[in-house]
């Protein structure tokens, strides 16, 4: 028995409950064109513990396997993990950043159009360019281009999301969803610049059920139109498993009001800190007791 069948066995045995999961961010988060589902990040951490070896597996899609995931599964036609997209603090606040890149171009060449060369450059005579408009390098010789390819340049605007945490409903095994979660260090685009940067996370267990729809049943993910009939709600085309972003295996499914919701309803274990943990997070100088 390989490493991926024992981990399906010990995933089919963990007991499972409702839960609610705080992904506490120290940094903004660039604001998603799609939902972020709870189990698309916990396939991502299991993917690379099972198949971390194999290095084109993630681009290569007739590679996937259905991965194991520590939560338990809907019924119907198109079976789908029970948890919830992304949903942010009702105190987020959007604002926009720009992105700005500008190549050096102290050396780069020209543009010029209506060129009249001089006798013994294109021929013995004085001649006019045929051509509209002629790029003309300077004598440094080639350098790098600032209108296209790898060194472009650009400015460009980009949408963040400034929220306390990402809240995620789930029901599945709340030990084993804490230490996955915990292995992300980041979540959304450009986390490599600092966006998106987790801070802890936050697993509690919870009476009620929220990992498939919101308490005013509303969607709280993407639902397939054939197992959930009696829904009221935008319909999109979508995969019901990770990988999301495939166009394979789409159906039509009821999906969240947009792709990163504000969570209204009351936050259970919402960590409120306590008088020594404010203090100690400034980093107080150790001689100020020696004073």
């Amino acid at each position: 028995m390989n490493e991926w069948e024992t981990r399906i066995k010990q995933y089919d045995l963990l007991h499972k409950q409702s839960l609610e999961i705080l992904v506490y961010l120290t940094t903004p988060i660039v604001f998603p064109h799609e939902n972020i589902h709870l189990d698309s990040l916990l396939t991502e951490v299991v993917a690379r513990e099972l198949f971390g070896h194999d290095i084109d597996r993630w681009q290569n899609q007739d590679k996937h396997v259905p991965i194991p995931l520590p939560l338990e599964k809907s019924k119907g036609k198109y079976p789908i993990w029970k948890a919830s997209v992304a949903f942010c603090s009702s105190k987020a606040r959007e604002h926009q950043d720009f992105w700005v890149k500008r190549t050096n171009d102290e050396f780069s060449g020209y543009s010029s159009q209506k060129i009249v060369w001089p006798a013994g450059v294109i021929g013995d005579t004085v001649a006019k360019q045929l051509a509209y408009e002629v790029h003309l390098e300077k004598p440094t010789g080639p350098a790098n281009n600032p209108a296209s390819g790898g060194f472009k340049s650009y400015f460009e605007p980009r949408n963040l999301l400034a929220t306390e945490y990402l809240i995620f409903h789930a029901k599945g095994n709340k030990t084993e969803i804490h230490r996955l979660l915990s292995k992300i260090k980041g979540i959304g685009k450009k986390t490599a610049i600092g966006f998106g940067k987790v801070k802890k996370v936050v697993v509690t267990e919870i009476e009620k059920d929220y990992s498939l729809f919101t308490p005013d049943q509303k969607p709280a993910r993407v639902l397939p139109v054939e197992d959930f009939p009696k829904v009221k709600a935008r319909m999109i085309a979508s995969r019901v498993t990770a990988p999301y972003w495939s166009k394979r295996n789409m159906v039509v499914c009821y999906a969240p009001v947009s792709p990163l919701p504000k969570w209204q309803w009351d936050v259970y274990s919402q960590h409120k800190p306590t008088f020594e943990e404010i203090w100690f997070e400034e980093n107080v100088d150790e001689d100020w007791f020696d004073e």
